[in-house]
């Protein structure tokens, strides 16, 4: 009896790796559908609507104009297509939009001498983002200021949070 439960055990995490395999596959064949067809993109940014509160939705009104208001259409953007990642966590195979980001804005700017990555999330009190930005870019010199370009990573998954620190970081 304990012979056949181990070899079922075996068998069962044979087939979990099998689907795993095929699971990756199929977001790797979605993956290039998407970049291939121009009107399965147009589709998908139109039913991100869906998924914005009230309150985001006049947010984005209230940004109309302002570079930080498109930084939520990301549908357009590629998904990072790294079977490792899959392996390591699973359960990102079941939403494929998990590692696209729900907020994306970028410059113009192609080349860098300097990439300045800055992480921030939500905090309670106080927030140091806009100081530090604030202190970094006023210490730096003309050229300095032409050859860097500073990333900033808001590790937060509400949205209008996001949104609100965008704004504050294009109006200050």
């Amino acid at each position: 009896m304990e012979k056949n439960i181990a070899e079922l055990q075996t068998r069962l995490q044979f087939l979990e790796s099998l689907y795993r395999a095929r699971s990756e596959d199929i977001l790797k064949i979605k993956n290039k559908i998407f970049k291939n067809n121009i009107s399965y993109t147009i589709t998908k940014m139109n039913s991100t609507k869906d998924k914005f509160t009230p309150e985001i939705v006049m947010m984005l009104k209230n940004m109309t104009g302002m570079k930080a208001s498109k930084g939520v259409q990301t549908k357009a953007l590629s998904t990072m297509e790294n079977s490792f990642i899959y392996k390591l966590l699973p359960h990102l195979m079941e939403d494929p939009n998990s590692l696209r980001p729900s907020y994306h804005l970028r410059s113009n700017r192609q080349h860098s001498e300097i990439v300045i990555g800055i992480p921030t999330v939500k905090r309670d009190k106080e927030s140091y983002l806009i100081v530090t930005l604030t202190h970094l870019i006023d210490e730096l010199n003309e050229k300095d200021k032409k050859d860097t370009l500073i990333l900033i990573l808001i590790g937060e998954t509400d949205l209008e949070y996001v949104l609100s620190v965008a704004k504050q970081i294009e109006t200050e």
